[in-house]
């Protein structure tokens, strides 16, 4: 992919991201966090997370597998955990990029969000997210 049009949308992202969590600046600022939005908008991951969208699945469903090795080998995984706030910042992130497709959250307690245990291969490290629909 062309890295201009990445690097554009990458800017478009953390502008997103910061206008709604503006305290949140060291995470989006982080090299690691701009590797995983490059990640993230691959297109076949991108039409991935637009498809659980529509289907009324949480979107980090789609790639939350990929999520996990990455956080694997980048460290952030400590002491067999992935920290709470980053897991959180992960879902923001998610959110703000299928904000840009059209969606908004279903809501942020537990009964609004689905439960990715209940899946045949559950994650590792991630348990509840956040479901999504067209505005």
């Amino acid at each position: 992919m062309d890295e201009k049009f990445t690097a554009g949308r990458v800017a478009m992202i953390k502008a997103g991201f910061l206008a709604r969590y503006s305290s949140r600046l060291k995470f989006i600022e982080n090299s690691i966090t701009i590797e995983l939005i490059e990640l993230l908008l691959q297109k076949d991951r991108l039409e991935n997370i637009l498809r659980f969208c529509a289907s009324g699945h949480a979107p980090l469903k789609a790639v939350v597998d990929e999520i996990e090795v990455f956080a694997e080998k980048n460290n952030l995984v400590v002491n067999g955990r992935l920290p709470d706030e980053w897991k959180q910042d992960v879902g923001r992130l998610i959110g703000t990029i299928v904000y840009f497709l059209g969606y908004v959250s279903d809501g942020d307690k537990v009964e609004d969000k689905e439960n990715l245990h209940k899946l045949p291969n559950p994650p590792k490290y991630f348990h509840y997210a956040a479901t999504f629909h067209k505005a």
